[in-house]
Order: C-alpha cells, then structure tokens, then sequence
C-alpha cells in the first residue's frame, strides 16, 4: 500500500539534513478548493464575493488578532473599513462551514 509520506536519511552522518516525500497530489486542506468566493479591497473598505457560499457573517482580525470587527454579512455591501494598511484575516460563517482567508489592504 501506498504511505502518505516516506522518510530518507542520508547515510553520512549529519544531524540535521533529511528528505520528506510526500506522496500525495496536494497537502493541506482541499476543501477550500471548492468553493468560489472572493474577498477583495476598494481603498480601505472590504468586500466579499460569495460565489456559491450562503454566508452569514464575517469577523476580521488584524494579523495581530485583535478583531476589527464582527458583522451579519449583506450581499453586495461592504463589509467593513478597515483602519490602516495591513494584513488581515477574515474568518467567514457560511451555511457550508467556517472558511479563513487573509486581506492584504
């Protein structure tokens, strides 16, 4: 059967030198992958494209994880203005589940 990953040691003696093979096509959570929405920034408002997700509401963090906001999500309407440039993340409640992505403003 086929393992998920495989271990190399190379045989000289170093004690931090491997090689990892993953044998699978992808790492990671896929389920993402599945989904088609978008978030986006006009000047300093965020926007979410739902595509096929039925969304309730949308909390944005700083990358520093103080919540910017928390708010029920309106199609079409911004979702928020963000304070200042940065890297955010927006955790997205939707009928499908819980989706995390990042907004660079």
């Amino acid at each position: 059967s086929l393992q998920p990953y495989s271990f190399t040691q190379l045989y000289e003696t170093v004690d931090d030198r491997f090689i990892l093979h993953i044998n699978q096509n992808t790492v990671g959570i896929d389920e993402v992958l599945n989904h088609d929405y978008y978030s986006f920034t006009r000047d300093n408002e965020l926007y979410i494209n739902p595509g096929s997700l039925d969304i309730n509401k949308v909390k944005v963090l700083s990358i520093d994880g103080k919540i910017i906001g928390n708010v029920t999500y309106k199609e079409n309407a911004k979702i928020i203005e963000l304070p200042t440039r940065g890297i955010y993340v927006i955790e997205i409640q939707a009928k499908q589940g819980t989706f995390t992505d990042k907004v660079l403003y």
